[in-house]
């Protein structure tokens, strides 16, 4: 299927090595943790509007995975605003 990988790489694979990532760096940069959220948000939305748009069928995990990358993305929002106070501090 042709939108099942992205220059040969499989979908699935980047979002497994996205997670991992994120996890990796989690605590300890956060605003590295926030900016990564926030592309993985953008590349879920983009896999959503596919989806919708162009196959119109949905996939529960992808949905599933949208929602955690959204709160995964709220939190380190909150986390790096909160590391930037404490720098001024």
């Amino acid at each position: 299927m042709p939108f099942s990988e992205l220059h040969g790489v499989p979908v699935a694979i980047i979002g497994v090595v996205g997670y991992f990532m994120l996890g990796a760096l989690a605590g300890r940069f956060c605003r590295m943790v926030a900016l990564g959220a926030l592309l993985g948000m953008v590349f879920a939305l983009r896999l959503t509007w596919i989806e919708w748009r162009l196959l119109q069928v949905w996939c529960m995990y992808c949905v599933g995975s949208q929602v955690i990358i959204a709160v995964i993305l709220v939190l380190a929002l909150v986390q790096a605003y909160r590391s930037v106070d404490s720098d001024v501090i």
